[in-house]
């Protein structure tokens, strides 16, 4: 509900990694390529489910039929699509692995562990992604 109604703003309105507030300057140190704010919100959403990730990005740009194809290209560069795409896939996983995970671990400590190593090698991940694919020159 309230990745549609953050939708509804016009685009200036938007608040991106550069802006000044608390949240977006914490965004900026965290994320690699000074992603926005619509990809960190969709890596939120892929907390729920992964493919959730796609659709909050369809649903934050307004795509409808035409697909995120068109948008974004123009939006971010290959070396930001390749770092969110690898952070994407390596950061922590599903709602319900998280919940079999902490009931399989028993352990407080090993789960938390097993969380903050999944972010740290998420973040990494992305890291080197991006930096492999400016090396490239892809």
């Amino acid at each position: 509900m309230l990745i549609f109604i953050h939708s509804l703003f016009d685009d200036h309105l938007l608040p991106s990694c550069n802006s000044t507030t608390f949240v977006f300057v914490a965004c900026s140190i965290i994320c690699p390529a000074n992603a926005e704010a619509f990809f960190i919100t969709a890596l939120l959403t892929g907390l729920i489910a992964k493919e959730n990730v796609v659709a909050t990005l369809g649903v934050l740009f307004s795509v409808g039929r035409d697909g995120l194809t068109h948008v974004l290209p123009t939006v971010m560069s290959h070396e930001s699509a390749a770092a969110f795409l690898v952070v994407m896939m390596l950061f922590i996983p599903c709602a319900a692995t998280v919940a079999v995970l902490k009931k399989e671990m028993n352990n407080n400590k090993w789960f938390y562990a097993a969380l903050i190593m999944t972010l740290l090698v998420s973040y990494l991940g992305g890291i080197a992604a991006y930096n492999l694919v400016k090396w490239l020159g892809i």
